[in-house]
C-alpha cells in the first residue's frame, strides 16, 4: 500500500515525503545506486508542489543520502549506520548521568495535570494530580528521544524548572530524597503520533520504540511514571541479565 501523504494533520507535507523516501531508502525499497522517482512522478504521485518536493529530496542531499545529477536523475547513496544513543534498561543512575553527558534536553511542558487513566490502571495510588514534565532530547543535532513523566503531586512541590534544569528527572528526584527504589518497564512498537512526529522529525505512523516505566521507592510508593518514544535509527535500550 502506497504511503499517503496527508494535510491538516500538524506535520508538513514535506516532511512527510521526507519521511517515505527517508523509509525507502532505509529498508532497501531503493537500493543504492537506483534511481528515485522523478520530481514530476513525486509531484503527481503524492499531489505535492514542486517546491515540496524539492525541500524533501535538498534535505536527504544535505544528509548525503541521495546525489542529484543533472539530466540523469536522483539517485540512491549508501548511507553510512548513524551512531545511536544506548540507555541499559536497569535504568542505573550512572547511566543517566552519560545520557546527560552526551545530550541536550529541551523543555516543551511543565505543568500541573490531571493523572491520565493510564497511569493509574498501572498505579492505582498514584493520586489524582501530577506534574507533567515533557521534553526532547537531541544528539548530535538530531532528535532521538521523546520524554514524558509525571510526577505524584507529593513530590512534584518541590521540583521547579530552574533547579530540574536539563537533569534527567528521575535523577533529581534521587537529590531531593525521594529513593527510587525499583523500575517496572513496559516495551513496545507504538506508530508516532502527530505530536511525537513533529518534536522527532519524522512522519505520522513511522515505527519507534515505546518504554513505560513506573518507578516506585523502597515502600512502594510511586516515585514517577515515564514515557519514552525513541527513533530506532538513534536509539536502542540494551538489556543485560545475569544467570545464576
Amino acid at each position: 500500500m502506497r504511503p499517503r501523504i496527508e494535510r491538516g494533520n500538524g506535520v508538513t507535507r514535506y516532511l512527510q515525503l521526507y519521511a517515505v523516501l527517508s523509509r525507502a531508502l532505509s529498508d532497501g525499497t531503493i537500493d543504492p545506486g537506483s534511481p528515485l522517482p522523478s520530481e514530476p512522478e513525486l509531484v503527481r504521485r503524492y499531489r505535492l508542489s514542486r517546491t515540496t518536493v524539492r525541500r524533501a529530496l535538498g534535505r536527504l542531499e544535505r544528509e548525503g543520502r541521495i546525489v542529484r545529477r543533472r539530466g540523469s536523475g536522483t539517485f540512491a547513496l549508501s548511507r553510512p549506520q548513524p551512531d545511536k544513543v544506548r540507555m541499559l534498561d536497569g535504568c542505573c543512575l550512572e547511566d543517566l548521568r552519560r545520557l546527560a553527558e552526551r545530550t541536550r534536553a529541551r523543555l516543551i511542558q511543565f505543568e500541573r495535570v490531571a493523572t491520565p487513566e493510564f497511569v493509574r490502571r498501572v498505579s492505582p495510588d498514584f493520586g489524582d494530580r501530577a506534574l507533567l514534565i515533557r521534553r526532547i532530547r537531541s544528539f548530535g543535532g538530531q532528535p532521538f528521544l521523546l520524554s514524558t513523566h509525571y510526577v505524584p503531586e507529593r513530590l512534584a512541590q518541590r521540583i521547579t524548572r530552574t533547579r530540574l534544569g536539563s537533569k534527567p528527572v528521575l535523577m533529581y528526584l534521587h537529590e531531593i530524597g525521594a529513593h527510587p527504589a525499583k523500575v517496572e518497564q513496559f516495551t513496545s512498537a507504538v506508530a508516532a503520533d502527530v505530536l511525537a512526529a513533529r518534536y522527532l522529525r519524522v512522519g505520522p505512523d513511522t515505527p519507534l520504540v515505546r518504554a513505560r516505566r513506573l518507578v516506585t521507592d523502597r515502600r512502594g510508593r510511586p516515585v514517577e511514571f515515564q514515557e519514552l518514544l525513541g527513533r530506532p535509527d538513534l536509539y536502542e535500550q540494551r538489556t543485560m541479565l545475569e544467570l545464576h
